[in-house]
């Protein structure tokens, strides 16, 4: 038996209910430790052990990858705050889960099927695309794309047959189709355009109003931009318009800069035709742009002015629209009648000098040909031929066209030299220049080259090409005066039409850039371009970058010149444009500004020309998006940059057929 514990006086005296609470309050505090210890937490070696599962840490919930994507509605997706591994492996196993497992499984394999099918229709449509892109450049109307598409399965093209020898499928039959392939092309070469116009320092403008054979008012305009460093015209647009006012015309273009983010500012100089509606002084289209921007350089089209030149030169001269009616009245005689024609073709083949184009016609086969006709039963076309016969044997009208042939085909050539898509001032001025020397030393001269010639021909035999031909001294005189009154008014003309202070800008930009313009000698170089310098920063007056330092650099910027007169203007402006910027800020600013002012009109008058030919093999049935594809079509192969293939599957992700 255990021995009882001695108690004490305070113990004796203590009081029971206070020790009895005392043993409560402990009790509580234990089975509240005990609750705090079960609360269940997220573990992070659940992450490894489920793939799927995500911890969502702000709103401290646990979420299921699987059941989100497959877009399974339960716990798990809204989020689970169960934190406990059986909750996880009963989600697991569930069939909400497991559903979502087979959506996305279904999903991978359509999307594997859609590329393996993809995949082998590329091919039939890179072909159709190429198709499509052959017949816009050759004009070929829309309606024969399927005939195409037939001949190249009969000659077995492997872009359009399976490894059974079958035709594939993915081959587009709907008349849209070449239409919806076309647009698809299209709007790649218009998005190559307006990149490389917005990325361009500057942008040169030419545009021009024309009526299409539809009898449609249009604007058609060009661009000229620094691509790269190199000059770049590109098609980029044929617009619709209701006339031809200039109002309409600078909200036309001023709408497409807009449109396509290219601001005015960038705009450099206007190419035009010498209408009055494009260079009238106070609301012609020019001056409205240089109202905006006043850098702007508008250009009279040097092939436009030439035209002029020779078209007034002779207008007062009534020898020459006198020949010129002769020869108008000589080819309807034959245009207008088969027999007579295929009649001139027989002397031709007899005399063994057969040519394919009328106009080319030797001049003995036309005599022979109107001396047969002047003995014709039909008193009309006897007498015709009687008229033209004693024309043409008329020294008067031999001389004449002598004289036309030797100075027309001066003038030829420099229209030719002028229709260039890259030309410089510096090469106008030479080329003007040339004419006018030709001419004078031509002023000095008895008689032209081919005149002398047939005078030549009659004084040994009295005759020319087998023609007798009589020659007094009057007529040599006349054919003398007739030269020298035409060549005077072409100096004039000349003189008149290519005015110094119509492109006076431009020359001194020149003077400027041009390394042939720098004097041989170190006191020349010091001295050089100072007027032309000040006159380039008067007329920019201050909105040209890096004005500030056009002066303080100039000197060595000519020694930079100096050591590369070896190059054109145009290759030292590459230079400056692509490795001057941080030496020469103003002049690489300025040759950039220099190479992106058009000359010429001259790419507006082809594309007039393609879009007839458009409208003509389409039948003049076709809307006004479709001919400017098609003229954006035919005008994207000739980018020095084209790349075909590369072109064809840009497209192939455009293309969307109509349904």
């Amino acid at each position: 038996m255990e021995p009882s514990k001695k108690r004490t006086i305070s113990d004796f005296f203590a009081s029971p209910s206070t020790t009895k609470r005392k043993s409560v309050n402990e009790t509580s505090s234990e089975n509240v430790d005990q609750c705090k210890k079960r609360v269940k937490k997220f573990q992070p070696q659940w992450l490894k052990e489920f793939s799927w599962l995500q911890r969502d840490e702000t709103a401290d919930t646990m979420k299921c990858n699987i059941c989100i994507d497959g877009k399974s509605v339960g716990q798990f997706t809204e989020g689970c705050s169960n934190f406990q591994r059986s909750a996880l492996v009963r989600h697991q196993d569930s069939n909400p889960h497991k559903a979502a497992l087979g959506t996305i499984a279904g999903r991978r394999y359509m999307a594997a099927a859609q590329k393996i099918v993809k995949e082998k229709h590329n091919d039939t449509l890179i072909a159709q695309l190429r198709t499509a892109l052959f017949m816009a450049k050759e004009n070929i109307p829309d309606r024969k794309f399927g005939a195409l598409v037939d001949l190249q399965l009969s000659n077995g093209a492997t872009a359009f047959h399976s490894e059974s020898g079958s035709a594939k499928c993915g081959i587009y039959t709907s008349h849209h189709a070449v239409s919806d392939m076309q647009k698809a092309l299209a709007s790649i070469a218009k998005e190559n355009v307006i990149a490389a116009a917005q990325s361009s320092p500057f942008i040169g403008l030419m545009f021009d109003e024309s009526l299409d054979v539809a009898i449609n008012k249009k604007l058609v305009m060009y661009c000229k931009v620094l691509h790269h460093g190199t000059v770049k015209i590109s098609f980029c647009g044929n617009v619709v318009v209701q006339d031809g006012k200039a109002e309409t015309i600078f909200d036309t273009v001023s709408n497409f800069l807009n449109d396509n983010n290219i601001p005015m500012c960038k705009v450099s100089g206007l190419g035009t035709d010498g209408a009055a509606v494009m260079m009238g002084k106070k609301g012609g289209v020019g001056k409205r742009f240089v109202d905006v921007n006043p850098n702007i350089v508008h250009i009279w089209c040097s092939a436009h002015r030439l035209a002029l030149v020779s078209f007034w030169a002779a207008k007062n001269v009534p020898a020459l629209q006198n020949v010129q009616q002769v020869l108008t009245e000589i080819y309807n005689y034959f245009h207008y009648s088969a027999q007579r024609y295929n009649r001139i073709k027989e002397i031709q083949n007899v005399m063994h000098s057969y040519v394919k184009r009328f106009k080319k016609t030797k001049y003995a086969v036309m005599v022979l040909s109107m001396e047969h006709d002047a003995n014709d039963r039909d008193p009309i076309t006897s007498t015709k031929a009687k008229g033209f016969l004693k024309k043409l044997k008329s020294f008067s009208f031999i001389s004449t066209l002598s004289t036309l042939k030797d100075i027309l085909g001066h003038l030829t050539r420099a229209s030719k030299f002028f229709q260039r898509d890259v030309l410089d001032v510096g090469q106008v001025e030479m080329m003007v220049l040339s004419l006018k020397t030709l001419f004078q030393d031509l002023l000095q001269a008895e008689h032209s080259p081919t005149v002398q010639d047939v005078l030549q021909q009659i004084s040994a035999g009295n005759a020319y090409c087998g023609i007798e031909l009589n020659v007094s001294e009057n007529m040599k005189t006349h054919a003398k005066n007739l030269k020298n009154t035409f060549v005077r008014n072409l100096v004039q003309e000349l003189e008149t039409r290519f005015e110094e202070k119509t492109m006076h800008v431009l020359s001194h930009m020149n003077t400027i850039l041009d390394p042939s313009k720098l004097p041989q000698s170190a006191a020349g170089i010091q001295t050089h371009g100072r007027d032309e310098l000040q006159n380039i920063l008067d007329f920019f007056d201050g909105r040209l970058d890096h004005s500030d330092d056009a002066r303080d650099s100039f000197l060595q910027y000519k020694y930079l010149l100096n050591v590369n007169r070896n190059k054109s203007v145009s290759e030292f402006c590459t230079l400056l444009s692509k490795d001057m910027h941080v030496l020469f800020p103003f002049y690489a600013t300025l040759a950039e500004f220099f190479m992106t002012v058009p000359l010429t009109s001259v790419p507006c008058e082809r594309g007039f020309s393609n879009q007839n030919r458009i409208h003509t093999y389409a039948r003049n049935r076709m809307n006004p998006q479709t001919l400017e594809n098609k003229m954006f079509l035919t005008q994207a192969s000739s980018s020095p940059d084209y790349d075909e293939n590369e072109f064809l599957h840009l497209a192939k992700n455009k293309f969307k057929p109509t349904k």
